[in-house]
């Protein structure tokens, strides 16, 4: 079976609360299972980067649930294509927020990832994305300040 990786961004209608995520995230992990779709959801404010692997038809269909979500506004693909293996093996969908992170972390991320803009932002480039969301992972699991990252989604 081809795995395909999806990868987009998007920003909130409404002002979202971890609460209101964590309902959406269970639910995504029940359609995801069934579905053989792995992936990781960064949120940062109102905007978001998800990535989303798995069977072609799987991570488009939920491209284009998501896409149809009232919830979301300026959804953008930035990319779709065939992968030798998953990034995210064994999540059928985790999350994490970027706001957990201190001041001067957030610095070193802008300065590493959007040296040119004011705050950081989530590139439109899927590599560059990656790399942010990969980074901010690794700082926020080190603080162990994001808890719901341990938990499996």
């Amino acid at each position: 079976m081809e795995i395909y990786r999806l990868t987009y961004r998007s920003v909130s209608n409404a002002t979202m609360t971890w609460t209101t995520l964590s309902g959406i995230l269970e639910q995504s992990l029940t359609n995801n299972n069934w579905d053989k779709i792995t992936g990781l959801l960064m949120w940062l404010e109102q905007r978001f980067v998800q990535v989303l692997e798995g069977p072609h038809e799987a991570v488009t269909d939920c491209y284009d649930r998501i896409c149809k979500d009232g919830r979301h506004q300026s959804v953008e693909l930035l990319a779709l294509h065939t992968v030798p293996s998953r990034l995210f093996p064994d999540w059928s969908m985790r999350a994490f927020n970027f706001l957990g992170l201190s001041d001067e972390e957030k610095e070193t991320l802008r300065a590493k990832h959007c040296p040119s803009l004011p705050q950081v932002d989530i590139p439109k480039d899927e590599d560059l994305a990656l790399a942010l969301m990969l980074d901010a992972l690794d700082l926020c699991r080190r603080k162990k300040q994001n808890a719901h990252l341990l938990k499996a989604f």
